[in-house]
């Protein structure tokens, strides 16, 4: 789970047929982002993007926290560990690191 601290809108991954550990007051978007289980679930320091890392799929995927939109997909042949994290280096770009 992921909360993000200015809007107050949560993110919460589960698995197919699982019901949410706490209860929903609101139903915002539900879609399927990765083939089998996440790895990693992040929020960047400034709280307006998740990162979704898939375990065993290769994929990166990027949202927008206000909309809860895919902006940006990452197709890889690494299968990753747990370790994710945003950085943010000199030029206030924002990088995302992932461990193998």
């Amino acid at each position: 789970t992921v909360l993000d601290g200015r809007s107050q809108q949560q993110a919460t991954t589960t698995r197919k047929g699982e019901e949410p550990s706490t209860p929903c007051l609101e139903f915002v978007k539900s879609f399927t982002a990765h083939i089998g289980p996440l790895s990693a679930l992040c929020i960047d320091p400034a709280e307006d993007t998740i990162a979704s890392v898939g375990k065993e799929d290769g994929l990166i995927k990027l949202y927008d926290v206000s909309t809860f939109d895919a902006t940006a997909m990452i197709k890889t042949k690494e299968q990753f560990g747990r370790a994710t994290t945003f950085l943010q280096d000199s030029s206030k770009e924002l990088l995302l690191a992932v461990s193998d």
